[in-house]
């Protein structure tokens, strides 16, 4: 399956999202079965029940984080030359784990599993962070539930990319996700918000990273922007300078959030409490999506398919604000 050319556009489809995830899929697979040849010619390890294992990717169209975090788990131990490590990541592969479309866990292994993966992007994260919870499902699906009801694109859209909430107890951050294991997101539970406020809250951290999601999988064929990564630029959403790309992931996933929010507000207009949050945070995130937008525009030296990606920011800007 090639690259399609409305991959670029900003606003969420149901169509687009599944074709999005197969052709992620498959280049994960094509990336696999590379590696598995180089485990044959080099090593006397079986790979055969792994070839099989990955042969499914192909034709999946949504996102299974086993086989993303068993590729990265795989490619680093290959890198370090490992063989116990390499038998211990094929044996992972091989493991039987189609999962259901979305799992929120309470899976203590699993987080470490994943801390081990993004270490070097939150380091202060322990597995201290690590927390049971026993109230939070009914809140998350509530916000699932009004995802559906007032975008059913970007609802579908979700369930294609996201196949894991990994909930935490840390004010590291809020959410947070990676191409390393794609299709998993870390979400901080709130303490103390009211119902309403929390629901609110999953809901926009659920549509926050699903879009990181989208675009890590879009920057896997085109890199967009083509500055060097040395320059930085201030960020909305970070207290730190970032380079451009990821402010260009702020101004995505702002505008993914304003794009819902937006029409939550029109659906909601019964409901007092949800009405104003929704409203609340519309209001709040619009400058920080101008302010990211703009960065882009001013400093960012695109490719021709990123400078269609930011068009795309630009007319939905015009479109709904």
């Amino acid at each position: 399956m090639e690259f399609q050319k409305d991959f670029t556009q900003c606003i969420p489809s149901s169509n687009k999202a599944i074709d999005l995830s197969l052709w992620i899929n498959q280049k994960l697979s094509k990336s696999f079965k590379h590696l598995l040849e180089e485990i044959k010619s080099a090593t006397d390890i079986p790979v055969k029940k792994s070839l099989e294992s990955v042969n499914s990717l192909s034709s999946g169209s949504y996102i299974n984080s086993h086989f993303y975090i068993a590729h990265d788990t795989l490619f680093q131990a290959m890198q370090r030359e490992d063989i116990t490590a390499i038998k211990s990541a094929l044996l992972t592969l091989n493991t039987d784990k189609h999962y259901n479309p979305l799992e929120v866990l309470y899976d203590k292994e699993f987080f470490k599993l994943i801390l081990d993966l993004s270490i070097i992007d939150e380091p202060s994260i322990s597995i201290n962070h690590f927390k049971e919870f026993n109230t939070e499902y009914e809140e998350i699906f509530k916000a699932f539930s009004i995802l559906e009801q007032v975008d059913q694109d970007a609802y579908d859209e979700t369930k294609a990319l996201l196949n894991k909430i990994v909930l935490c107890s840390t004010k590291l951050f809020k959410g947070l996700s990676s191409f390393r294991f794609l299709g998993t997101m870390l979400l901080a539970v709130p303490e103390e918000l009211p119902n309403e406020e929390k629901v609110v809250y999953f809901l926009e951290w659920i549509v926050h990273e699903t879009a990181h999601m989208y675009l890590h999988a879009l920057l896997t064929s085109d890199p967009f922007l083509l500055n060097d990564p040395s320059e930085t630029y201030s960020s909305p959403i970070r207290p730190d300078p970032r380079p451009i790309i990821q402010v260009l992931h702020a101004a995505f996933v702002l505008q993914r959030v304003l794009h819902v929010f937006k029409k939550a507000q029109n659906q909601y207009p019964s409901d007092e409490t949800y009405h104003k949050l929704f409203t609340k945070k519309f209001e709040e995130t619009k400058p920080l999506f101008d302010d990211a937008l703009n960065t882009v525009l001013k400093n960012g030296k695109t490719t021709t398919i990123g400078k269609e990606f930011v068009q795309s920011l630009v007319d939905w800007k015009k479109a709904y604000l």
